[in-house]
């Protein structure tokens, strides 16, 4: 997982050359601010089981998603995926 600063997005793979973009306001539903780029790559690694489940599963729903295919994630797709006994809540780094 990396962050493009160009497209305000975090970026990872998923499957054979595919892209999943998340971009920074739809991590607010969770962080419960706009976060900061460090704070939207801190929330994906905690919850990175949950972001790769959504993204699979919406690699599924779509047609035509082949090599090279490109997509987006909205909180929507990412709540579905978290866990609730895990929380949703965002924990700053200095109380992990």
């Amino acid at each position: 997982m990396h962050w493009r600063a160009d497209l305000d997005a975090l970026q990872f793979p998923v499957g054979e050359g595919r892209s999943c973009f998340i971009h920074r306001l739809a991590f607010r539903k969770f962080l419960g601010r706009t976060p900061t780029p460090g704070q939207c790559l801190q929330f994906a690694w905690r919850y990175s089981a949950a972001l790769k489940d959504a993204a699979e599963q919406r690699c599924a729903n779509l047609r035509d998603a082949g090599h090279g295919w490109n997509f987006h994630l909205t909180s929507r797709d990412i709540a579905r995926n978290l866990d609730p006994n895990q929380g949703s809540a965002f924990v700053p780094e200095s109380r992990l």
